[in-house]
């Protein structure tokens, strides 16, 4: 895609880039939007590159709330990944969830893996309670994925949840089959 310009009562598309394969993709582009879609609207700009074997994108977006990913892989046999994703405290009656009982939502989340495992941690931000992810775990099997993750909720608290269990992707529907234990935990 050399140039791509989209104009309509929806909104606007603007991108351009361009991309060969030579064993691995390489190439880059750039581009924003703004577009509504039923009653939402989504604003953003969205940046590729990919360098020898390496791929970046990074997607800003305006509305429906601020947030900024960056994303990278490796172009190898276990595509390597890692990603940040940053969310500011927004208010998501505003945009999203405009029925929701969530008055504040923030987001600070970071993660690494490949095709067969991966780890995320970070800091989710519900209500102005932190719930604190030490990390998320996970291995893949088949259609097997095993997970394990400790949260831990409030302001300070020794208290933490600890789950682990294994979901099945194999099956329809999916099935999944979670222990979750906890101590000393207080509910905001």
């Amino acid at each position: 895609v050399k140039q791509l310009d989209v104009r309509s009562p929806q909104g606007e598309i603007e991108f351009a880039g361009s991309v060969r394969q030579r064993g691995i993709y390489l190439g880059g582009g750039h581009g924003s939007f703004r577009w509504k879609a039923g009653e939402r609207s989504y604003a953003g700009t969205l940046e590729t590159r990919s360098e020898a074997a390496d791929a970046t994108l990074t997607l800003k977006l305006s509305a429906p709330l601020d947030l900024e990913l960056q994303a990278e892989v490796t172009q190898q046999k276990t595509w390597p990944w890692r990603f940040t994703l940053e969310v500011p405290r927004f208010d998501p009656r505003e945009e999203l969830l405009p029925a929701s009982s969530f008055t504040s939502l923030a987001a600070s989340l970071s993660g690494h893996g490949s095709t067969d495992e991966g780890a995320i941690s970070g800091k989710l931000v519900i209500n102005d309670e932190p719930v604190m992810i030490e990390p998320l775990r996970f291995t893949r099997n088949g259609d097997d994925i095993a997970i394990d993750s400790v949260l831990r909720i409030s302001h300070g608290s020794e208290g933490a949840i600890h789950l682990g269990g294994d979901v099945n992707l194999g099956r329809e529907p999916v099935t999944a089959k979670v222990t979750a234990t906890w101590n000393d935990i207080v509910v905001p």
